[in-house]
């Protein structure tokens, strides 16, 4: 594996192992996310009503004789047809009367908001939220249109129709908070359209059953009225028969006026159909309609005179030779040829009007029925007008006869007329309420809806399995925020990218205080001064710990000669970085090593190092400063052999002045001369200037920088000032770095406790 290899390998190996060091550094942010997401997902689960899915089955069957042939022949089977029922299924008026027949039923049905759950703990949670719905105890008496809307959206919202691909069958599903709700709502919509489907499919023989029905009313008044006259007319002339030529004459034109009346009567009929179809179309629909029958009119008008006069011809052989005679039959048999040939050229024509109208943008049956209708109508018209003219000629007829013959035989023709129109109607009438009667329609059930009792919503484990997801990733957006957020220093190499040394790595107290035992106090009173110890002097503590071999690895860093004498400064970018404690303890190690040690506390503001000594503090260097005398008087010894302690003495109201005064020089200069070691513990460097005053008095400075804590705009803004004054860090000191701070400073006193913790098991 070549260099660069190695590199890259090395690089995502620090990258993976800074992951990981993030991770278990904000575990507790990790587990808050977890313990959030969880509890979210149980409320979620308490709040929440289960929900059913019922499922129905339905088939639907294109009826083939609805579609004209030559429709049929000109584009085939309807390509929207699935998708045009699906949209009816899902028409407002379905929705309605499926809401008013589930109101009819008289059932408590959370779509109609008069049921409600019975558990109350989930009531209790669902009140406390706001999700509970006001429940009717009587919804009819409070339906009005802004609620019947409500309920139609929600039923909407929570139908689900499914085509079955390449088939003619529908799912039709539907969600409840109620498995046997779900089943009778699916069954109740797929009635409702069955039967909506019936009557749309029957208003054409609905609507013909209302007008023959009428004309029925009309044409049995008119017969009733007219056997009146023709009865008085009879009893009062005494003319009950006509002579014989009288009586064939009528005969004749009776024969040609039924056929007239029952062909007219037939196309008053069709021509009702033909309003129909013709109310129930657009206008762009009705004008392709009428301009396609136009046209193939014109194309076949040839045809069509042909016709009509081959049928006035039959006409009037009927009705002057009978029904038997054999001329009838020829001219039969060559009008319906000539019928068929109509039709074979109709088809051709009307599949090309067809094709290059594009019906498909209309509706097509619709259309398609206007047009053969018309061109029906338009053949029976030519029938109607020979039938006419037969019937005006034997009229003329009539009139040669005398005037009471002439009365009776019109009584008697209105008779028969109205008699025989009556009953065509009649028949006409029955036909359609048939046919009526006979209609299945095109929605066939194959399997109603069940109820079924096991849970769609929700789905506890896939919500726990979504709440362990989530919560992993809000828990890392958490930890990534966070330490976007953290200005501080936390790593090794955020020190050395400042181009600063470091002295030594200063495992957390805490840390290391949970992976050693702790030393008990001897005497009851002395317990609170064991702990102040215990927390600041950890080489007289507990000197096998990791913090002290830190502050002994410290004390050889910075000088290797046992002869060489040594003043430091100790200082920190900001309060609370562990400054005194390191000098503290730094200045324990050299005292061991047998070096004559002072520490002074030069932090004239804040002192703390008495405390630590449990010392007298106003016995010190402001109080040396202001009376003078013989420095030996105000130095304190220790326990520690070998390290005495100068306090800082009172808080003066000027301490820069102070600290830059020339009697400090002088004594600085004093105590190199008396002792091996001067340590000098100061002020921060961000907060004020003292630090940078008797900085110029030693000959090392050293930088605490506390893991975590330590800003990285006061730590470059204090590396800026020394600079700027031209003094120069020796090095620097992490302090409190572990795993759960720092990466990469932790593993120090991981190796050091393992190889001493070894050492005193074997000990033991």
């Amino acid at each position: 594996m070549n260099d660069n290899n190695l590199k890259n390998k090395e690089i995502d190996s620090i990258s993976i192992r800074e992951i990981i060091f993030l991770l278990r550094k904000n575990y507790k942010v990790l587990l808050l996310s977890l313990i959030t997401s969880f509890f979210l997902s149980f409320l979620f689960l308490l709040a929440t009503l289960p929900t059913y899915i019922s499922t129905g089955k339905i088939f639907l069957e294109e009826d083939a004789s609805r579609m004209n042939p030559l429709l049929e022949m000109a584009m085939g089977k309807e390509k929207n047809f699935v998708e045009n029922e699906i949209e009816l299924l899902t028409s407002r008026t379905v929705s309605e009367k499926t809401i008013d027949n589930l109101i009819k039923s008289g059932e408590k049905l959370y779509l109609l908001r008069t049921k409600k759950d019975n558990d109350l703990v989930k009531n209790s949670i669902r009140t406390l939220f706001f999700l509970n719905r006001e429940v009717f105890d009587d919804i009819e008496s409070v339906y009005t249109d802004s609620l019947q809307t409500e309920l139609i959206k929600e039923l909407r919202e929570n139908w689900t129709i499914e085509n079955i691909p390449n088939t003619e069958i529908l799912n039709v599903s539907y969600e409840s908070n109620d498995p046997d709700e779900a089943a009778l709502i699916v069954n109740t919509l797929i009635s409702v359209y069955q039967q909506q489907d019936k009557k749309w499919e029957n208003n054409e023989l609905i609507y013909l059953q209302n007008f023959l029905d009428t004309q029925l009313k009309i044409k049995s008044s008119e017969l009733l009225d007219v056997e009146t006259k023709l009865k008085t007319f009879q009893e009062k002339n005494k003319i009950f028969v006509l002579d014989k030529d009288s009586e064939i004459i009528l005969e004749q034109l009776k024969t040609i006026e039924a056929e007239y009346f029952a062909s007219d009567t037939e196309l008053n009929i069709l021509r009702e159909r033909k309003k129909y179809y013709t109310n129930s179309l657009d206008d762009g629909e009705k004008s392709l309609a009428q301009a396609i029958t136009n046209t193939l009119n014109n194309q076949l008008f040839v045809l069509r005179n042909e016709l009509g006069i081959l049928e006035a011809e039959y006409i009037s052989t009927l009705s002057l030779e009978g029904e038997n005679h054999p001329a009838l039959k020829d001219l039969k048999t060559k009008i319906d040829n000539l019928k068929m040939s109509i039709e074979k050229q109709t088809t051709v024509l009307f599949t090309n009007q067809i094709a290059s109208s594009n019906p498909i943008e209309y509706r097509q049956a619709l259309v398609d029925s206007l047009i053969t209708l018309e061109l029906t109508e338009a053949g029976m018209f030519t029938k109607n007008k020979e039938l006419k003219k037969q019937v005006d000629n034997y009229e003329s007829q009539l009139k040669s006869l005398p005037e009471k013959y002439l009365v009776l035989s019109r009584l008697e023709r209105d008779r028969i007329i109205l008699e025989q129109t009556y009953t065509l109607m009649k028949q006409k009438f029955e036909e359609a309420r048939i046919s009526e009667a006979s209609q299945l329609g095109k929605v066939k059930i194959i399997d109603p809806a069940v109820p079924i009792y096991k849970k769609a919503t929700p789905r506890t484990g896939l919500i726990l399995l979504i709440a362990s997801f989530f919560s992993i990733v809000f828990g890392i957006v958490g930890i990534v925020i966070k330490e976007f957020f953290d200005n501080t220093i936390k790593s090794i190499e955020e020190i050395e990218a400042r181009g600063l040394s470091i002295l030594t790595i200063i495992p957390n107290l805490a840390s290391s205080r949970g992976k050693q035992k702790k030393p008990k106090p001897n005497k009851p009173q002395d317990s609170q001064i064991s702990k102040t110890i215990e927390r600041r002097l950890i080489l007289h503590e507990d000197p096998k710990s990791p913090i002290a071999e830190a502050y002994r690895a410290l004390r050889t860093s910075i000088s290797l000669n046992s002869d060489e004498k040594v003043s430091l400064l100790v200082t920190s970018s900001g309060p609370g970085e562990g400054k005194s404690t390191t000098s503290m303890n730094l200045a324990i190690t050299y005292a061991n090593l047998g070096k004559k040690v002072i520490i002074c506390d030069t932090d004239l503001r804040k002192p703390v190092v008495h405390k630590v000594f449990n010392m007298d503090k106003n016995h010190g260097i402001t109080t040396f400063i202001k009376k003078g005398g013989d420095i030996d008087n105000y130095i304190q010894k220790t326990d520690t052999e070998n390290l005495s302690v100068l306090c800082s003495g009172p808080v003066p109201p000027n301490p820069s002045e102070i600290l830059g005064s020339i009697k400090l020089k002088k004594l600085i200069t004093t105590l190199k001369d008396k002792f091996d070691v001067v340590i000098l513990d100061t002020p921060p460097l961000i907060a004020v200037t003292d630090a940078f005053i008797t900085a110029k008095y030693v000959d090392k400075l050293l930088l605490v920088i506390r893991s975590g804590v330590t800003h990285k705009g006061a730590l470059d803004r204090s590396i800026t000032n020394l600079n700027n004054n031209e003094i120069k860090i020796y090095g620097t000191i992490l302090n409190a770095a572990s795993e759960a701070t720092s990466y990469g400073g932790g593993y120090y006193y991981d190796y050091y406790q393992y190889y001493y913790g070894n050492d005193e098991e074997n000990r033991s």
